[in-house]
């Protein structure tokens, strides 16, 4: 509605992001650097983190990936629906969605640098189970609209970014060689959860349960999270 007050069709914007792209991809081509590890002569292959010294970290990481992108998308794409059961004005429950989101925002630039002054592991499990316990508050009515903005922006601190240190993650526990496919294995298997959490949450959706029981499908998919990166070893190198 807004693009034909405006005279400007939908489909520009996807013109618009695609060119975008275009030009991002020109850059990184030119100007970031390459692996050291690209001249090495050793091949590696998706075997290798399956290998008994990395299969439990594999694993860990791709059930965490998962649940992150469950959470992740589950709420980028019924947060407004879910409010709105809840009770909460459309509009609210649309400014609510962008209150999240700015909150991601922020998550990280400071998850990253919690990471780098206390360690990927220790900050990982903070993050995941912060992410639980505000979602589970969220779960509980809200009487003032200032205070459940102020929960919303912490809760997308804690909820967008600890997906995103899974992969910073696989970058500290496997060696050099294995780090792009240890990244993609988790990126990949945890693409599932973006669909399963949206799949899920939208049949909660037309099953009249998704307030509160979306909240605590994701509270409970955040503490799982909490649970398998527990059992993945520490990283021994920074």
């Amino acid at each position: 509605l807004a693009g034909k007050a405006a005279g400007v069709h939908w489909s520009v914007l996807y013109f618009l992001g695609g060119g975008l792209g275009l030009a991002l991809l020109a850059l990184l081509w030119f100007k970031l650097p390459e692996s050291e590890v690209v001249s090495s002569s050793e091949r590696t292959s998706i075997s290798d983190v399956l290998k008994p010294k990395y299969l439990r970290t594999s694993i860990g990481l791709w059930i965490a990936a998962f649940m992150g992108l469950v959470l992740v998308y589950g709420l980028n794409a019924w947060l407004p629906k879910i409010m709105g059961a809840a009770g909460y004005p459309v509009a609210d429950s649309l400014t609510m969605l962008f209150v999240l989101n700015l909150g991601a925002i922020a998550g990280l630039f400071i998850s990253a640098y919690a990471a780098d002054a206390k360690g990927i592991k220790l900050v990982s499990l903070i993050w995941f189970a912060a992410a639980a316990a505000l979602l589970l508050v969220l779960a509980i009515p809200f009487g003032s609209q200032a205070l459940l903005t102020a929960v919303l922006f912490v809760t997308g601190v804690f909820v967008f970014s600890a997906q995103c240190l899974m992969y910073a993650y696989a970058g500290h526990v496997y060696p050099r060689n294995l780090v792009a496919t240890g990244i993609g294995l988790a990126s990949g298997i945890g693409r599932f959860g973006a669909i399963i959490g949206p799949y899920i949450t939208g049949l909660m959706v037309a099953a009249g349960t998704a307030y509160p029981g979306a909240f605590f499908l994701y509270g409970g998919a955040a503490l799982l999270a909490v649970l398998v990166i527990a059992q993945i070893p520490k990283p021994q190198r920074g």
